[in-house]
């Protein structure tokens, strides 16, 4: 099996797996794939970045074991969803990739403008 070195625009693509490919019907749902994958990295960025300024601000001193586990977990999820995210870019389709960035973009929508306020509300508080 030879793999596209450019984009291409077909509704037949194998995606991260070799038997998991799609056809006409299954690219729809192929779509939402990166579309959640996209909005879960920037969701899960916003959590592991709350988390540990919660962690931080309740205690000044050391930040308790279960903690970094949690917050280690949730980088270990954000990780994965990015490389399979990537691989899913790798494929070359066109529709993938645009779905990608879609998520991408959508979850900075939600999330990025959650961050910000928060950091206002931090600022206020001080």
């Amino acid at each position: 099996m030879c793999m596209p070195t450019y984009f291409e625009w077909t509704r037949r693509v194998t995606i991260l797996f070799y038997k998991l490919y799609t056809s006409y019907t299954t690219y729809c749902f192929a779509i939402l794939l990166p579309l959640c994958l996209g909005l879960a990295i920037e969701g899960l960025s916003y959590i592991r970045a709350k988390s540990l300024k919660t962690a931080t601000d309740e205690s000044k001193e050391k930040i308790n074991l279960q903690t970094k586990f949690i917050v280690t977990a949730i980088y270990f999820m954000n990780i994965l969803c990015s490389y399979m995210l990537m691989l899913i870019v790798m494929t070359f389709n066109g529709g993938l990739f645009l779905a990608s960035i879609g998520g991408l973009t959508l979850g900075y929508l939600v999330f990025g403008f959650l961050k910000i306020k928060d950091d206002e509300k931090l600022k206020v508080n001080s």
